[in-house]
């Protein structure tokens, strides 16, 4: 019978000596690993549970951190979601602001985000550019500028924009590339796209759970609830219609 060699016994006499020792080094290692997922998932959890995410009390849309302008206290609230790359968001953006300055005193106007990637590659970074300016109570501002200078629309031009404001420019550039001011943006379509919108009394259309809609996106709201919709830049005059319907409590005339 063969024999093993002296070389041959000697290394398997040291792999056995030393198999303890790596095996502990091993365990050690994955403990460790077992430990950092655990804590990470902790973390996680805790980054998660913002103070912040609560729908305003009767309201289906409505989120405590959302910007929000006008009469809080009214029974109708107009919400309007935008795409800051949007040309026809930029197109309505005046005349929201004629809207604000008209209804502002009998109706609640809240401002929610829509960045459509798909086809604006800049929209999600213009949204959370625009959401961390609103932690420092420049929402509009810093949304108006954007839309203003459009054409330029990048990390380039939120700076400046960021500058020009009265804004904290170091904590808005770590507020804009948090988990926080991401998970806002991204509350904001999600929904948008959970919610059921009955037949739009501007074209006749309905939006079914699950899916998103185009932009600028317009919702009516009436004692929290749902009341029209539409989507598309409309003008004072047919958006202001809407509202004083909503506010005489009057039913929809989906005959237009």
């Amino acid at each position: 019978m063969a024999t093993k060699s002296y070389r041959e016994e000697g290394f398997f006499e040291g792999l056995w000596r030393y198999l303890p020792s790596v095996l502990k080094v091993l365990s050690g290692a994955a403990l460790l690993i077992v430990i950092f997922n655990f804590a990470a998932g902790i973390l996680g959890e805790v980054e998660e549970n913002f103070d912040n995410f609560a729908l305003v009390e009767g309201s289906a849309l409505q989120r405590e951190y959302n910007y929000q302008v006008g009469n809080a206290e009214s029974n109708v609230t107009y919400v309007i979601f935008d795409d800051y790359q949007c040309p026809a968001c930029r197109q309505f953006n005046p005349t929201k602001s004629e809207i604000i300055a008209e209804y502002g005193d009998r109706v609640s106007i809240v401002r929610k985000h829509n960045p459509l990637r798909d086809i604006h590659v800049q929209a999600p970074s213009a949204a959370r550019a625009v959401e961390a300016a609103n932690i420092q109570g420049q929402f509009s501002e810093f949304g108006d500028a954007i839309f203003a200078d459009q054409e330029q629309i990048g990390t380039r031009l939120y700076e400046d924009i960021a500058r020009s404001l009265p804004l904290d420019f170091e904590q808005w550039e770590r507020d804009k590339d948090s988990r926080e001011v991401t998970r806002r943006v991204e509350q904001d379509q999600e929904d948008l796209e959970n919610l059921f919108l009955d037949e739009s009394s501007v074209n006749g259309r309905t939006k079914a759970v699950g899916v998103g809609a185009g932009t600028p996106t317009h919702v009516v709201l009436l004692d929290g609830e749902f009341y029209d919709w539409w989507t598309g830049a409309v003008t004072v005059e047919q958006a202001g219609s809407i509202l004083e319907n909503a506010l005489s409590g009057v039913e929809r005339d989906l005959e237009n």
